[in-house]
């Protein structure tokens, strides 16, 4: 309600109010300044959340009977698949890992429960141990238990340091997610001067390059990035900005394959399918499921397999 005089300059106002809104002594660079160098930090906590598949129970691509493909899901009831053509493949609810005997020795399984057969478990859970065993009697092996009866898409596994995330029945994406300064976000967002500009994106190319130890070895180690090191030099900014922004997609699980031809790789790397039944089957691997808060502060790592 108080009218100021015009000739009153901000700095004035702040003055006159400062004990009224502004504690004494607030120095606005300095807030500035704590702003940008929190920014800055590499340190946050990124979670997501585990998810059971309820939609399709396949897949809706049709395969004609002679594409080659696997035909083992007729389009409907009485129709022979090798004549009338089958959908492409089944999808799943979600996975389990189960144990069993192997000659005696102890020996465990990742597997999935279609999403076909999903509200039947949920309403008489030992049928997930019918299926288990039956499952093990083809596989020749004698079944003991369920290990682990529930997991879902999304979750978090930690496999010898290297943490990642499982998206499909055969794939996992990476779960460890990449930092950057802000200079460096704005030399991806091309809005600063060539000259810098390169040098930043050649500073995150060698970020890159540092990445392919243990942390995030299944992914770097694939792409073999230091193969193509002298074509990425060679490469104009807005070429290099393209190469780096695909593969921060691959980094944060926004994709599962990044286009390297730009630099003389592949058009689909990335690719994370490692092995899960053999590594659960190795005493040399540290297999882990990790559970999270919702927040991301807090999880329990559960080791499974031998």
């Amino acid at each position: 309600g108080e009218v100021f005089d015009d000739a009153w300059s901000e700095d004035d106002e702040v003055k006159r109010y400062r004990g009224k809104y502004l504690p004494d002594g607030w120095n606005a660079a300095a807030e500035v300044e704590g702003i940008r160098r929190a920014l800055n930090y590499r340190q946050c906590y990124v979670s997501r959340m585990p998810q059971e598949d309820t939609g399709a129970f396949w897949d809706a691509t049709v395969y004609s009977p002679r594409s080659g493909k696997s035909l083992s899901l007729s389009l409907k009831q009485g129709l022979a698949a090798d004549r009338f053509g089958s959908y492409s493949r089944e999808q799943f609810a979600y996975f389990y890992i189960y144990e069993a005997l192997k000659k005696d020795k102890p020996f465990y399984k990742f597997c999935q429960v279609p999403v076909s057969m999903r509200l039947r478990v949920a309403q008489e859970p030992s049928l997930l141990d019918e299926i288990a065993a039956r499952d093990a009697e083809e596989s020749k092996l004698q079944f003991v238990r369920i290990d682990r009866d529930k997991i879902f898409k999304k979750q978090l596994f930690e496999i010898n340091g290297c943490r990642l995330i499982l998206t499909g029945s055969e794939e996992f994406r990476n779960g460890r997610e990449v930092a950057f300064s802000i200079r460096q976000l704005e030399a991806l967002s091309g809005s600063i001067g060539n000259a810098e500009c390169e040098d930043l994106l050649d500073e995150i190319w060698m970020d890159f390059l540092s990445e392919m130890g243990p942390a995030r070895g299944f992914l770097f180690k694939g792409l073999k990035l230091a193969n193509y090191n002298e074509r990425f030099y060679g490469l104009r900014a807005e070429e290099k900005r393209s190469v780096l922004l695909g593969l921060i997609k691959l980094v944060n699980a926004d994709a599962n394959v990044v286009d390297l031809s730009l630099i003389g790789g592949p058009k689909n790397a990335g690719k994370i399918r490692p092995p899960r039944s053999k590594l659960l089957n190795d005493r040399y691997t540290d297999f882990y499921i990790v559970d999270q808060s919702v927040t991301g502060m807090f999880e329990r790592r559960t080791r499974v397999g031998l």
